[in-house]
């Protein structure tokens, strides 16, 4: 982990090491680009004085603060959550193995890390960053964790993936399986969405979304697909779909549809087929 963490002004105070708890000792992995053998000990670091642990002094007026603190940062909540917070530039990784949230503000270069022992804290302390300023940055949400045997999909509850799409209109989900609710969710914001899927699924192969998606008024925005899967069903009822103002997909999972996309009724297209891109724009 990055070592060049001394002053940390106002907004952070760092907790005394001989106080830590367990669960306030983070955990991180010195990422060797060079190194694909992750078993090795000499890989991760989780002394409390090479790797210390910060309390918010106050409410971040933005989240472009923490650019001030270096290129990584641990944050503990009084709900028992780390928030990790690194920056462009840092090779460290959090290899936290508790229940996983990360936010990745792609405008801003900075990323969010949280773990905690239920989804609540999680959600609480993922509400909590978001209500800071972060100028409506496109957002990366994944709930993938290497470290744990099986993917908590309950993370990102409701309440938390609207609160998300409160915060920006542009969103990209990554690895993450859709429960109704939350398929309704992302298809019935009324302002413009621009939502990217990737390698997503849906509990019910994307019926409640095509369902909400027939039901718009207003354009969707644009929606892209990065081999995310729907039912043979579903695919056919997105494409008869004409308030969606771009559709983006790439090579169609679907034995079968491979030309389907062509068909589509959405503003402009742009369909990835065999290695190359191919762009409709419809008038």
């Amino acid at each position: 982990m990055s070592r060049d963490i001394d002053e940390t002004g106002l907004l952070l105070g760092r907790i005394p090491s001989r106080l830590l708890t367990p669960q306030q000792i983070p955990c991180w992995k010195l990422d060797d680009p060079f190194n694909d053998d992750h078993e090795n000990e000499d890989d991760y670091n989780d002394d409390s004085d090479d790797a210390p642990t910060y309390q918010l002094l106050r409410k971040p007026v933005s989240l472009k603060e923490f650019h001030d603190h270096g290129k990584g940062v641990v944050i503990w909540r009084n709900n028992d959550t780390l928030t990790y917070v690194t920056t462009n530039g840092g090779n460290d990784a959090p290899c936290d193995p508790r229940r996983a949230l990360s936010m990745k503000f792609v405008d801003d270069g900075l990323s969010l890390y949280i773990t905690g022992n239920t989804d609540e804290a999680v959600a609480d302390t993922v509400a909590y960053f978001l209500s800071c300023d972060s100028k409506e940055s496109c957002i990366k949400v994944s709930t993938r964790n290497p470290h744990r045997y099986s993917l908590e999909p309950t993370v990102v509850r409701s309440q938390c993936l609207q609160r998300i799409l409160e915060a920006t209109n542009r969103v990209i989900l990554t690895e993450m399986t859709l429960s109704v609710e939350q398929s309704i969710i992302l298809a019935t914001q009324p302002q413009p969405l621009h939502l990217t899927l990737d390698r997503c699924s849906f509990e019910d192969e994307g019926t409640a979304f095509m369902d909400a998606l027939e039901s718009r008024s207003t354009v969707f925005g644009s929606l892209s697909l990065e081999y995310s899967s729907f039912s043979d069903d579903s695919w056919k009822r997105l494409v008869q779909i004409s308030k969606i103002g771009h559709l983006k997909s790439s090579e169609m999972i679907n034995e079968g549809l491979d030309l389907l996309p062509f068909s589509a009724k959405a503003d402009s297209l742009e369909y990835e087929i065999q290695g190359k891109a191919l762009s409709y724009h419809r008038k």
